[in-house]
């Protein structure tokens, strides 16, 4: 086991650059709390509130160098070139870094009022939320600032922090333990919150309900390849007819306008959002209008390239910047001044952390690794028929349209090779259904492929899935503790 010493100065001091402000700062009268109403208010704080987005979308295949667009988002061309950023503010890593630990430190807050009431069982709604909230922020975090989980290697790759309680101690200590270790004790969080969930809330989009928690369960159980899990979690998570609980494009998208189509895509009103947060992020407008953006050519590879032929339906919903940046328009964003006459505050972006979307096609891939390749494929027909003006017999996805697509030249084409297909084919819709989102990010590591750069002035270069540089770097503050950087 790699094991790493973390020492923390007081609550979250390992993890905020100014941590004697966030000692201080008592911004949710937590010494006051005492009712369900007001633990379930301090809960609201225990979801990163930062974006992610941004910087792993442009690790993804989906970014090229977009030369001639504006050039000013450090971020996101460090992030293209796989080099670490300085800028240290929304929608960096090292800015979700520490949002992620505040969350888990409000989680932990709550978790601990929880403990000390005269009746904590009242409030097992609660402490199911801080448990799955404090599951997913360490979740996020080690996929982003450790290598990806692969069996083959986690127990020996080392993870991240796994904060179980508020900090005073000036002496405590914190190990990094490996990847598989953080993974077991998220399991923990995560299977015990989503026994104690109850669906209690009224804003229930904005908060870790059964349904959005199942959601998450899936996505953690896909990431590790134990597929039962996920299929088992992402019929509980969307219950029944998942097609009926996907995005409308046909009926509602189709016929909106550009400002419509981001004001509803994130929000509380589509009904596939199963979990959204408003993150202090300029993403939102910044994503489409740089040089490190989705231009025609790989536009039209998602949705014309696929064995079910051109997504007509997002191809015609889809807008593009000066012929060169070409995009969904999914975000809306809000600026908030700093006061009532003030020119200055913060951009926030509403963004959907789980969507029924993920969850069906966290469905389709379980049910094809554990065998169920027609009952898969008839669902992905399906799919496509919500995705496409005309859907006809001629667009079905079989095993002879995989064969014509993806392996017309092979002889001996075979069962294998149809479940290859078929995998490939839902890893193509997932890359159009999650442009821009950063997803695509975790489905190469996942499935451990190789990520190809080419810069204006012709510079070429790889990325394998297990190349040191996949890893974000962790802030400095880490590193004065006596901790050592993500090697590079």
């Amino acid at each position: 086991m790699n094991k790493t010493i973390l020492y923390i100065i007081g609550a979250a001091a390992l993890f905020f650059t100014s941590c004697n402000k966030f000692l201080e700062h008592n911004p949710d009268q937590r010494s006051e709390i005492e009712t369900g109403e007001q633990l379930s208010e301090l809960l609201v704080s225990a979801y990163p509130l930062a974006a992610y987005q941004g910087f792993l979308e442009a690790k993804t295949d989906n970014i090229v160098d977009n030369f001639g667009m504006p050039d000013y988002i450090e971020v996101l061309r460090k992030s293209f070139l796989f080099e670490d950023p300085e800028y240290e503010y929304q929608d960096s890593p090292i800015y979700y870094w520490s949002n992620a630990y505040k969350a888990i430190a409000s989680a932990n807050e709550a978790l601990v009022k929880i403990a000390a009431l005269p009746n904590p069982e009242a409030y097992n709604d609660q402490k199911g939320e801080a448990l799955v909230a404090r599951a997913y922020a360490h979740f996020m975090l080690v996929n982003l600032f450790s290598k990806f989980y692969h069996a083959e290697t986690a127990s020996k790759e080392p993870g991240i922090p796994y904060v179980m309680g508020p900090q005073t101690d000036l002496t405590v200590k914190y190990e990094r333990e490996t990847v598989a270790i953080t993974y077991q004790k998220i399991e923990a969080d995560l299977v015990e919150g989503l026994r104690l969930i109850k669906d209690g809330y009224k804003a229930t989009r904005y908060h870790f309900t059964r349904s959005a928690a199942h959601a998450f369960a899936s996505r953690f159980y896909l990431y590790q390849k134990r597929y039962q899990e996920s299929l088992r979690h992402a019929e509980q998570a969307i219950p029944g007819d998942m097609i009926m609980n996907l995005r409308d494009y046909l009926n509602v998208y189709d016929k909106m306008s550009w400002n419509e189509f981001g004001q509803h895509y994130m929000s509380s009103k589509e009904k596939s959002n199963l979990l959204i947060v408003s993150a202090i992020s300029n993403y939102g407008y910044q994503y489409h209008a740089n040089r490190y953006s989705t231009n025609q050519n790989v536009f039209n590879e998602l949705v014309e390239n696929t064995p079910a032929g051109l997504l007509d339906v997002m191809y015609y919903n889809s807008y593009q910047r000066e012929l060169q940046s070409y995009f969904f328009e999914k975000y809306d964003t809000q600026f908030i001044p700093s006061g009532a006459n003030a020119t200055i505050g913060l951009t926030y972006t509403g963004y959907s952390l789980f969507d029924s979307e993920e969850v069906f096609f966290n469905r389709m891939e379980s049910l094809v690794y554990l065998g169920r390749i027609d009952e898969a494929v008839g669902e992905l027909n399906r799919y496509v028929a919500t995705r496409v003006y005309s859907y006809t017999p001629a667009r079905a996805i079989s095993k002879q349209s995989i064969k014509n697509y993806f392996f017309s030249d092979k002889a001996d084409y075979n069962d294998e090779d149809y479940k290859t297909g078929v995998i490939e084919t839902i890893l193509n819709f997932r890359r159009v259904e999650f442009l821009h989102q950063g997803l695509r990010y975790f489905d190469l590591l996942r499935h451990k492929r190789t990520i190809k750069r080419r810069t204006n002035d012709g510079k070429e270069f790889e990325i394998n899935y297990d190349d040191n540089r996949t890893v974000a770097q962790m802030p400095a503050e880490v590193v004065s503790s006596g901790i050592t950087l993500n090697p590079r």
